[in-house]
């Protein structure tokens, strides 16, 4: 299981990035089953002008593949 602290860092910054309307955590994390194999599922619910594949690669420090 990830670490609280690890997913509200996440959560701050994407809060700076974004300024979502809404975070919402899903998946195991969220129904406290986690395991060590766990991922982190988060829906960001926010506003965009153009192009959301051109804002996912203008976005610093991301990695694309």
């Amino acid at each position: 299981m990830i670490e609280d602290r690890l997913i509200l860092d996440a959560v701050r910054r994407l809060l700076e990035g974004f300024r979502p309307q809404r975070i919402i955590l899903f998946g195991s994390q969220a129904r406290g089953t986690a395991d060590s194999r766990s991922d982190v599922a988060l829906l960001v619910v926010c506003s965009i002008q153009g192009s959301g594949r051109a804002l996912h690669l203008a976005r610093p420090g991301q990695t694309h593949g």
